[in-house]
């Protein structure tokens, strides 16, 4: 198996200490920047992969180019493969020390930049042939499987669950502990791995429907009337264009139940996801209607096709001002407006729906539990994901890494006996999100900023929770939390 990590932008030189055994291999250290890795990590690499494409990858095509030019001649160089979209080149590393490889991936990022926008995280490395150190390999895969960057919790379980056949997720938890941020980093990175491959991010309230998510009637301009036409709604759009996309390529098969998805390179076959943020905001039974039925792993694909509401009318799409009949014919012949759902409706194998909430929202209406059932269930817990996120997040700072445990501390005294007597549960923890922002300056900057953070952002959603009760119990309940967390309440 390959093992990945994630290289930020924020490397130092401090923390990529060169070892003085290379012993002619290209040797990366990834010190600091990965906590606990600093006395595990250390190997040569026979290959690797980046994932940048378009006008990034041809400016660090360039800068590789002119680098090459000065180094292939030297002596002290090793040559390996590099990987670039579906494209491999040829790269001469220097045998000395990790300036070699990270040197240069850290040059990319100094010298582009101001040029291109690349991500706040770099592109993916996927090392392979990783030799035994000292015989800790088992160690390193241990740590990078569970601990390697501040999304790796969450992935993980994504992953998990792909591979086992889940096709419908939610990410629960409570408010700040980055579900978001991390199914949409994790898409991102996964959609980098194939060309063409794309995804789709809505997010639901009180006034989504039937009609923006499946189909309805949808006003147009047509011949200077305004009239009424079948529209598609946001999913079974992207439904179809995943079905086009399969036809095109020929995956015809992925349409047939219980395919096996994995994302281990051993299925090479894209899938599509589908994010629906805030997925419990909207009232789901009107707004999958139907669909309901083909969200059960085994009514999936072509053969479990199903009337939608509207399926007497023909489809029309705006985009190419034409019904969806199968009339229309390019200059080849080839039909361009055929409607591939005009024998019934049904969701690709190949479509990932993934959701996200905040299970203690109390302005939305309860999960249906008919489509609970249908749906894989991740509980992303604030105090498991705290260290990680906060570590990437300020570049494990020492400052930041000294308050970790104090927050944990808080949130443990509201879901323990004190917040119990207000009803409250790990469910209500804060989040990692809420201490973004903090001034890592020094210890007292540090202090001035979760005094400032506590009181204008974390007090308002205590004094939330415990909304109705006796108001001298609460503010005791504050004033708690304020002393676990070391800072003062103003009242």
């Amino acid at each position: 198996m390959d093992y990945t990590f994630e290289l930020t932008k924020y490397l130092k030189d401090e923390d990529i200490p060169i070892p003085n055994d290379t012993n002619g291999a290209s040797y990366v250290y990834l010190g600091e920047t990965y906590t606990g890795l600093k006395e595990l990590v250390g190997g040569f690499f026979t290959s690797l992969f980046i994932n940048i494409t378009g006008e990034e990858k041809n400016k660090i095509l360039k800068y590789i180019e002119e680098k090459n030019d000065k180094m292939k001649n030297s002596e002290n160089t090793k040559k390996i493969t590099i990987t670039i979209g579906n494209d491999e080149y040829e790269l001469f590393l220097s045998n000395y020390g990790s300036t070699g490889l990270l040197g240069r991936l850290k040059a990319m990022y100094e010298d582009f930049s101001k040029e291109v926008k690349l991500q706040p995280i770099s592109s993916n490395i996927i090392f392979k042939n990783l030799p035994d150190k000292n015989g800790k390999n088992d160690k390193i895969k241990a740590y990078l499987m569970n601990k390697g960057n501040q999304k790796g919790i969450v992935k993980k379980k994504i992953s998990e669950a792909i591979k086992n056949n889940k096709k419908q997720i939610v990410l629960t938890g409570a408010p700040g502990t980055g579900k978001t941020y991390s199914v949409k980093d994790y898409v991102d990175n996964y959609k980098g791995n194939y060309k063409g491959v794309f995804s789709q991010f809505v997010q639901f309230h009180p006034s989504y429907d039937y009609s923006d998510f499946v189909e309805g009637l949808r006003p147009i301009q047509k011949d200077g009337q305004m009239v009424f036409e079948r529209i598609d709604g946001c999913f079974k759009e992207f439904c179809r264009k995943v079905v086009v996309y399969n036809n095109f390529h020929n995956k015809s098969y992925l349409n047939q139940k219980d395919t096996n998805l994995n994302l281990d390179g051993e299925d090479k076959d894209p899938l599509f996801f589908f994010i629906i943020d805030e997925i419990n905001r909207a009232d789901l039974s009107n707004v999958f209607g139907e669909l309901m039925y083909c969200l059960e792993d085994s009514y999936r694909g072509k053969e479990n096709q199903i009337p939608t509401q509207y399926s007497r009318l023909l489809t029309y799409d705006s985009d190419k001002n034409m019904y969806l009949d199968g009339t229309e014919k390019d200059e080849n012949g080839i039909v361009i407006n055929e409607d591939v759902f005009k024998d019934g409706f049904y969701i690709p194998q190949n479509v990932i729906i993934i959701g996200t909430m905040n299970d203690i929202d109390k302005s939305v209406d309860a999960f249906d539990f008919a489509l609970r059932r249908r749906f894989e269930w991740i509980d992303i817990k604030a105090n498991a994901v705290m260290k990680n996120v906060l570590d990437t997040m300020y570049k494990n700072n020492s400052n930041i890494q000294q308050i970790v445990p104090r927050i944990i501390e808080m949130n443990e005294l509201i879901s323990g006996e004190e917040g119990k007597k207000f009803r409250l549960s790990e469910a209500y923890h804060i989040g990692p999100a809420y201490f973004k922002g903090i001034d890592i300056t020094d210890e007292n900057t540090v202090k001035e900023s979760l005094q400032r953070v506590f009181n204008y952002n974390i007090v308002s959603i205590l004094k939330e929770y415990t909304r109705g009760k006796d108001e001298k119990l609460v503010n005791r309940f504050i004033h708690k939390c304020a002393e676990k967390l070391g800072v003062e309440y103003a009242e």
